[in-house]
């Protein structure tokens, strides 16, 4: 390997990249143009290690934050993450190019709090017990680390905790470096990885083992792969744990491995945590929050690690399955910790919506916004967890699904912010010419650029007169955000952070059959998009569900159709208003664009 290959990152277009001058230039504005010069596959690598909901484990750390040593590819978003919860980090990654390339984004995120050194050997020159903490991060693209600096350096320089996030000898299944793409073993590929593992990989205890003598340990599995995993798993405990919803319990073979107790086994990655017992800095945040609100009980139920890069610790008191409940219960909160600048911006206007619009539209079922601030020196934006199960967990379930679109219409019929009038062109372009026309720039693919353009000029021309109300627009209701009764009817809303207080009506709700279909279909974003324009595509419920919105909201059949025409521009608007970056030729890829 080459030690000055900064991996997943093509060498010559890091040096481009260090060659733009640094003073003014914000990380993003130095990150988009990287990444679209480069290959779809080696930039789809390097946005899923740059996100800091890598680091979503960091919360379950006992310690107090104090001095972090990081060992692995300094792109990691774990390093930022850390930082955001209080650590000051010495990075250590064999690329110097890697390094240097880190240090933009670090000391526009955590200026002062991170350190970069180039790794050099097995030992590293610092003296025993100068950290407390030492965290090794296995499985970067084109760095193995695992193979460089072993275990027991790890536990020389920590006199403290150790965090080791390392790969399954035994894993059923790997990250293929493409988002939502992962490779099942056959049985014959799964005998001969195991009996041949890559160097690194060992089983759990194999793992554990190698850090006994830092003392007790914590176990947890990062599920489903530690380079996109969205949920931190307890082996050892309880708790956090997975659900397994009603989609879940058809897989019979799933469900039976998991009770026979495999899961520890075959599991891809883990994160085995070692050192001093105790309640970990979550546990000790909740139990604070627990005085401040005054509701016993809570406790960690789940932690989840957001696409949106924060973590999001789902409490209950225990023996309680929020799933199963009908009504909020005290001590069930949804504690989102931001563990990236643009995730902390979400949640502000998320806490914000909550506590405007719960009054104003109790149809939406919104969650009661708890506290937002610190505690145990850890940022948080405290909720009521709502009970039930999302739309996610019915969509194999037609009726369900169906039930589910048609109970939303009805309840974004009644967001009506400003009567209708006729949609004049200064509102058409601060409602969406603005922000379509920075997605035709920022594609940066010249065809799809001008495409993008002649769409914006045509949707202008079709909606610029047409009669419209505005209304409260949530911006995001896919299934994962919208919470469903037994019936599969809308129960409650999710997630506001993307929300706006006017827009255009229709937008939400083709927001979410398009979703609903590419679930339930298991087909592409593309073809969603072409079943839905077309009223042959459309099944009858969709379009049942579409014409009895436009109906109440006296929506014309011009306007439904112009906005089924531009719905990727209107997703990619929506998308590029609240994304830390823009991600590289993104219409292209998911709509055709």
């Amino acid at each position: 390997m080459n030690l000055a290959e900064p991996s997943p990152i093509p060498a010559s277009h890091a040096r481009v990249f260090l060659a733009q001058p640094v003073p003014g230039s914000a990380w993003r504005d130095l990150l988009e143009p990287l990444l679209v010069r480069m290959p779809v596959e080696a930039a789809d690598r390097t946005m899923m290690l740059l996100e800091e909901s890598r680091g979503a484990w960091a919360v379950l750390l006992p310690g107090p934050p104090g001095r972090a040593l990081f060992i692995g590819s300094a792109l990691s978003g774990t390093v930022p993450a850390l930082a955001a919860l209080g650590w000051r980090v010495v990075v250590a990654d064999p690329s110097l190019e890697r390094c240097r390339l880190a240090a933009r984004r670090d000391q526009e995120f955590a200026p002062g709090r991170v350190v970069h050194v180039a790794l050099k050997g097995p030992r590293l020159p610092l003296p025993s017990a100068s950290f407390d903490l030492v965290v090794r991060e296995d499985g970067a693209p084109g760095l193995e680390v695992e193979a460089i600096v072993p275990a027991n350096e790890l536990t020389r320089l920590s006199r403290r905790e150790v965090a080791l996030v390392a790969d399954n000898r035994l894993a059923y299944k790997r990250a293929t470096g493409v988002r939502g793409r992962f490779q099942r073993l056959n049985p014959l590929a799964w005998l001969w990885s195991a009996a041949r593992p890559e160097p690194g990989r060992a089983t759990l205890w194999g793992h554990a083992r190698s850090l006994t003598p830092m003392g007790p340990q914590r176990r947890f599995a990062l599920y489903p792969d530690a380079r996109e995993f969205s949920h931190v798993v307890g082996l050892d405990a309880e708790r956090p744990r997975l659900t397994v919803g009603p989609r879940e319990r058809a897989n019979a073979p799933k469900v039976l491995a998991q009770g026979l107790g495999l899961f520890p086994i075959l599991t891809p990655s883990f994160a085995v945590l070692a050192g001093p017992r105790g309640h970990s800095r979550m546990e000790r945040a909740l139990a604070a929050l627990a005085e401040r609100l005054g509701e016993e009980g809570a406790a960690l139920d789940q932690l989840v690690a957001t696409r949106s890069n924060a973590a999001l610790v789902l409490t209950a008191p225990r023996g309680t399955r929020m799933e199963e409940e009908r009504t909020c219960v005290p001590g069930a909160w949804a504690v989102h910790v931001p563990l990236s600048p643009g995730k902390r911006r979400l949640l502000r206007r998320h806490q914000e919506h909550l506590r405007s619009a719960r009054g104003r539209f109790p149809e939406l079922g919104l969650p009661e916004p708890l506290f937002d601030g610190e505690v145990e020196g850890i940022p948080v934006f405290v909720a009521r967890r709502l009970p039930g199960w999302t739309a996610t967990h019915v969509t194999d379930d037609e009726a369900k699904t169906a039930r589910t679109a048609a109970s939303l219409a009805k309840v974004l019929e009644s967001l009506v912010v400003k009567e209708a009038r006729p949609l004049t062109a200064e509102a058409f372009e601060q409602l969406l010419g603005g922000r379509i026309e920075r997605v035709a720039r920022q594609v940066r693919v010249p065809s799809s650029s001008a495409r993008v353009r002649r769409e914006l000029d045509l949707l202008r021309e079709r909606l610029v007169g047409e009669i419209v109300p505005l209304v409260f627009h949530h911006a995001d209701l896919r299934a994962k955000h919208v919470m469903v009764a037994p019936d599969g009817g809308f129960a409650g809303a999710l997630d506001l952070g993307s929300a706006e207080e006017r827009f255009l009506p229709l937008v939400d709700l083709l927001h979410h059959l398009g979703h609903q279909r590419k679930q339930t279909r298991g087909c592409s974003s593309a073809a969603a998009w072409h079943a839905l324009r077309s009223p042959a595509g459309r099944t009858e419920a969709e379009e049942d569900c579409l014409q009895r919105h436009a109906s109440a909201l006296g929506l014309s059949q011009g306007y439904v159709e112009a906005l089924l025409d531009a719905y990727p521009l209107l997703v990619a608007g929506m998308a590029e208003r609240n994304w830390d970056w823009s991600r590289p030729a993104w219409i292209r890829r998911e709509f055709g664009v």
